[in-house]
């Protein structure tokens, strides 16, 4: 806080500030104060009467309450502020890096002390002050010389001394200012009545900046009357004053002890009066932001995002938003405060807007964020919430881009560099807000094409979709919505993330979105624009200024869910009017864009600015207010990142060589079956369709052999959802993975497996070589069903299935969500579906028992692949493979073996058949880490998953069985009901009718035809 002390005279007057500040302390306030004229007895001035009358009227019911003194105080004492006699002070302002200092300049020029106790490496303020009063002698001290000393004497040309000045001298211990930030260390002290008498020799102190916390608390009672700095003979005119609570002790109550204390003790002085209280709010550590407008008093929906731990919450206000707006915890930008901010444009942009949010950015980046989360106060966040963003610098997951980067480059359509994210997340016939109309009816994201990767940059802005009620214009809503209840959508809750390669584009809102630090300077929201247009406008040109410098978007799964209020869409349609007739045509202007002020990407923007006015997609006010808003953050000390040098060549397109084992990116797909929001109550009816549809085909197929008993009597598509409901293990699998492996390029078969499996599981993905001008769909009973997902492994990759548990690993990097666990499975084995597992444990068809075998040791993917696995778990500096390292460590003892990881991996012991096996979600992190070494090192799938089996628990299944020998000619007499997995049926020897098919026709599809369509109720066979 900021006190003022001496006399009022007609020659001079001094305004006093406080300013409590918590910075990465908790709790934070600003007031001036101003001495009164003459002693106790003496007339006292107006000014301080008034101030007395005002302000003790209002603290006085918290005398005593020293937690609500603390926290309320800024609140009850701020109106006074406004009285009429404080019109006769001079005081202007000085603005550093944190915060605005105030300063009551003199009515006639002199000679002015300035003492600073604790720069801080910031010597802004000081420089402003000067530039207004060129006649100021400066003094600072501060324990840490390193960049204070020079700020201060080369910079400032002020006097230094390395000190930190508190209540007693002495060593002693204290929190300092570093280049890493603060650290406590112990330093040389001075008593504050000592350096202002001995070491500076003053007995005036015109203006006084200091920070108070620890050591400094003894400071405030030295300010009273009779104080030690009183006896000293000091006076000290004006003061500005942080006052921190303790970082290490946020549950002690001393400091507001001692400040509830001081200001009683300071209005019974009558020997200062306060202005311009502030309080600032604790900053978390994360450096991470959230921010919103509100109008309304604080939200359940607010209170939900104050209370996100280690999320820092700035809510800006506007003139709607009610004077006494408070929750804890939370950055409050009033209007008064927002005025009194350094940022060039705030006094550029307009009231009752939306858009007074970009304050709110720059407010966070101010105070070191490098994430923000855009939303809304009518947002909460739902299942994973914020947790569901991707952080890490590197991740794996789904890429998606136009069908050929050159074709969409070269297309004079957009309709190819389009993604619709909510086709992707499984909705039909549905857009997001901004989406070019005159493209619905033709876009499909089929157009694309997907890739998978290992590793690729994260991306700098995430939008996550949102449940019940998303972003989507006023034509849909008029269309669909309920007038009463608005919209209902759910998404499909198994969708990954999504990135979007630079050159397609799709547009997202404020209203659920992630920004990191690297597309800050792409927050900007236009102001000539409507309500409804202006984040759709921002999305476009963010997307364009990322694609300069290699950067992208991505689409997360729902995270956040809305209820709006249904209100009046036709004025949401007139609103919209901007995004129906321009998004197209904004999209292809951005995209064919050039920048000719390269290669400074500030330059780039600058120019871009312009030319968006030029072509009525803004008008000049916006122009200049987004130059405005870059150079804002550049004073923050932003870094623009660098425009990409060349022509852009897409770092992250699938591998077109066959023959390369260490891919990142390789060709895929993944799509959901779409769904009618009109129709939810419907999916478990038209799913039981589906199932009946699929056996259908196959009755047909078999009746082509001459076999037509496979099921005479169908139930109806009622019966049978009903039927499988009651089956927890069935409604377990419609969560679970089902990725099915080819040992060779797949030609024949997945027709079948699709059409056995697919209604039954959140996803089933083909994993292996896939060509598909080698597939032979021999007829419309087995042919491929679309959508279908596939996962590609060259031949090189694949070695005739040595390394087929690297596909369980690809499934679990594509990112699924809300998954329960992963069946891998070989195309030529048998999954009963209707028998009982544990899914919360590995589950394998047969357990460790090969033990003692040492069939492929010898062979370079035995030892010799053994071997290198340990030298990469030994000398990786990645955590993840460290800890799945561990964890191997760790499982190995608990399972009860007494070797050493590197024993076990290296003992030429040990196999295991692994044609089928599951894994739970929550070991899929470990199995996908540990499994990706294994893969790189060339380690053969027997011994691989045998290792892998001994760290962890595990289910062993006697019920399945594996053939060999003669015995694999009586497959057909072999298999059971009663059995979970059974290896091998090849499903090559039925493409052509004839005794094989009719063999299958007759046992297994039998009995499947028996027991999942007219079955047990209970659909299982013990």
């Amino acid at each position: 806080m900021k006190l003022v002390s001496g006399h009022l005279s007609k020659r001079r007057v001094f305004g006093k500030l406080i300013i409590l500040t918590g910075l990465t302390f908790i709790g934070g306030l600003i007031f001036t104060s101003i001495a009164k004229e003459g002693n106790e007895g003496k007339p006292v001035s107006p000014v301080f009467k008034e101030f007395h009358d005002c302000v003790r009227s209002n603290l006085a019911h918290l005398k005593g309450n020293y937690d609500k003194f603390w926290h309320l105080f800024t609140i009850l004492t701020k109106g006074c502020d406004d009285l009429e006699v404080y019109k006769a002070l001079d005081i202007r302002t000085a603005k550093n890096q944190d915060e605005i200092k105030y300063v009551a300049i003199p009515h006639q020029d002199e000679h002015l002390t300035m003492v600073t106790l604790g720069i801080g490496h910031d010597v802004n303020a000081e420089l402003e002050l000067r530039e207004q009063y060129p006649n100021i002698e400066f003094f600072g001290a501060d324990p840490v010389s390193d960049i204070n000393k020079d700020l201060y004497v080369n910079i400032l040309g002020g006097n230094y001394f390395e000190y930190a000045v508190s209540g007693t001298s002495g060593m002693q211990k204290s929190r300092v200012y570093e280049r890493e930030g603060y650290e406590e260390k112990t330093t040389k002290h001075i008593g504050v009545h000592n350096f202002f008498k001995n070491v500076l020799h003053k007995d005036r102190i015109d203006i006084l900046w200091i920070d108070i916390e620890q050591n400094e608390y003894p400071i405030l009672e030295q300010l009273h009357s009779d104080g030690l700095i009183d006896r000293a003979g000091v006076k000290i005119c004006q003061i500005n004053v942080e006052l921190h609570k303790d970082l290490f002790e946020p549950k002690s109550d001393s400091e507001m002890i001692k400040f509830h204390d001081f200001v009683w003790k300071l209005l019974e002085d009558k020997k200062y009066i306060m202005m311009k209280p502030y309080y600032v709010k604790e900053v978390k550590n994360g450096n991470k932001w959230i921010v919103v407008t509100s109008i309304n008093y604080p939200t359940d929906d607010v209170m939900r995002l104050a209370a996100i731990p280690d999320w820092n919450l700035v809510v800006v206000g506007d003139t709607k938003t009610p004077k006494d707006w408070e929750l804890p915890n939370v950055h409050f930008l009033s209007v008064d405060y927002q005025k009194n901010m350094s940022f060039s444009l705030i006094s550029s942009l307009p009231y009752k807007s939306y858009t007074r949010k970009n304050i709110g950015y720059l407010y966070a980046i101010s105070h070191g964020a490098e994430w923000i989360y855009d939303t809304d106060d009518d947002n909460k966040p739902y299942g994973q919430g914020l947790k569901q963003f991707q952080y890490e610098e590197t991740v794996s997951g789904v890429r998606y881009q136009a069908k050929s980067f050159e074709e969409a480059n070269n297309s004079t359509g957009i309709i190819k560099r389009l993604f619709n994210p909510y086709q992707f997340y499984g909705v039909d016939q549905m857009w997001p807000r901004g989406f070019p109309l005159e493209n619905i009816e033709k876009h499909s994201n089929v157009l694309g094409q997907q890739t998978l990767c290992y590793q690729m940059p994260r991306p700098a802005v995430q939008q996550g979709l949102v449940h019940h009620d998303p972003d989507v214009d006023a034509i849909y809503r008029l269309l669909h919505a309920n007038p009463k209840t608005g919209l209902d959508i759910k998404f499909n809750e198994f969708a990954p993330p999504i990135i979007l390669s630079v050159g397609t584009y799709s547009p997202w809102n404020s209203q659920n979105t992630l920004f990191h630090k690297s597309a800050f300077h792409t927050l900007f929201l236009p102001t000539t624009v409507s309500f409804r247009t202006t984040d759709i406008w921002r999305s476009f040109i963010s997307q364009k200024i990322l694609h300069l410098s290699g950067l992208t978007v991505s689409f997360v799964p729902t995270n956040a869910v809305q209820f709006r209020n249904a209100h009046d869409y036709l004025k949401d349609f007139k609103d919209e009017k901007s995004v129906y007739e321009d998004s197209g045509r904004f999209l292809e202007f951005l995209h064919s864009w050039n920048c000719k002020n390269g290669p400074v990407l500030e330059n780039c923007m600058n120019q871009l600015a312009e030319d968006l006015v030029e072509n009525n997609f803004w008008r000049n006010e916006d122009a200049k207010l987004m130059m405005m808003f870059l150079s804002d953050l550049k004073l923050l000390g932003f870094e623009f990142p660098e425009i990409l040098k060349g022509e852009y060549v897409e770092p992250y397109l699938a591998s077109a060589n066959e023959t390369e084992r260490n891919v990142n990116c390789r060709r895929m797909n993944l799509e959901f079956e779409l769904v009618d929001p009109r129709n939810y109550e419907q999916q478990n009816l038209q799913k039981a369709g589906q199932k009946l549809q699929y056996i259908g085909d196959l009755v047909d197929w078999c009746k082509e052999t001459g076999y037509s008993d496979l099921l005479k009597t169908f139930p109806s598509a009622q019966q049978l959802s009903r039927q499988h409901e009651k089956s927890d293990t069935l409604q377990k699998h419609s969560k679970s993975v089902l990725v099915v492996v080819n040992n060779y390029p797949w030609n024949y078969g997945h027709g079948i497996i699709q059409r056995l499996y697919q209604p039954y599981f959140a996803a089933v993905v083909f994993c292996g070589s896939w060509y598909p001008d080698q597939v032979k769909d021999h007829d419309n009973y087995t042919s491929t069903i679309q959508p279908f997902n596939f996962i590609h492994m060259n031949p090189t990759e694949m070695r005739k299935g040595y390394s087929a548990y690297h596909c369980l690993t690809l499934a679990k990097e594509m990112g699924l969500a809300n998954v329960q666990g992963y069946f891998l499975m070989a195309d030529d084995a048998i999954f009963n579906i209707w028998q009982e597992i544990d899914f919360s444990t590995v589950h394998h068809s047969t357990g460790v028992v090969l033990d003692e075998s040492d069939l492929f040791w010898d062979l370079d993917v035995g030892i010799f692949a053994s071997r290198n696995v340990v030298k990469t778990f030994e000398t990786s500096k990645s955590p993840g493979i460290q800890n799945a390292w561990k964890q191997f460590q760790n499982g190995l003892e608990i399972n009860g073996n007494k070797k050493l990881a590197k024993q076990e991996m290296t003992s030429g012991k040990g196999r295991t058949y692994s044609d089928f096996f599951y894994i739970p979600n929550s070991e899929s992190e470990y199995y996908a880490t540990l499994m990706r070494v294994f893969f790189e090192n060339g380690l053969y799938l027997e011994i691989a998953v045998d290792k892998f089996m001994k760290s962890v628990k595990t289910q062993e299944s006697p019920k399945t069985v594996y053939i060999w020998n003669d015995d694999r000619e009586k497959w057909d007499e072999k298999y059971s009901k009663t059995m979970i997995g059974f290896h091998p049926v090849k499903l090559s020897q039925f493409q052509q009718p004839g005794k094989n098919r009719t063999r299958y026709c007759r046992s297994i599809l039998q009995i499947w035809a028996d027991v999942m369509f007219s079955g047990s109720q209970n659909l299982r066979i013990l």
